[in-house]
């Protein structure tokens, strides 16, 4: 039997840290939608703090949770729109994730689950 398949569904990991420990992500790649207090990334680029270096991953969607009190760059405006817009050129942008402890869902990225502290766009 070929296991590829099977390890092609397995959960990939977004980042590497110990259980219940404080991390803080930084993440690159295209911003494709936003509003409604979330956005999607397809994610190219992820860095752990602290310590962390910048490491290139396969890119992956994640959604992303956008609270009131984060930082966003007035030409991402949209991104706190009430409604969710879809990207017909996605935008290079770097986000940066509050805070967190480290949970199973916070390793994957699974939906909801980082909460972004600030966004800007990239040259």
């Amino acid at each position: 039997m070929n296991p590829l398949k099977h390890l092609r569904r397995a959960h990939r990991s977004l980042f590497a840290a110990k259980a219940d420990s404080e991390f803080s992500l930084g993440l690159r790649g295209k911003l494709t939608a936003a509003g409604a207090g979330t956005l999607e990334l397809e994610v190219e680029q992820v860095r752990n703090y602290p310590g962390g270096r910048w490491l290139e991953i396969e890119p992956r969607i994640l959604e992303l949770t956008v609270p009131p009190g984060a930082t966003v760059a007035s030409s991402l405006s949209q991104v706190t729109s009430p409604a969710l817009r879809v990207f017909r050129r996605p935008v290079q942008v770097a986000t940066y994730t509050t805070r967190a402890k480290t949970t199973a869902d916070a390793i994957v990225g699974s939906a909801g689950t980082l909460r972004i502290s600030r966004i800007t766009p990239l040259p």
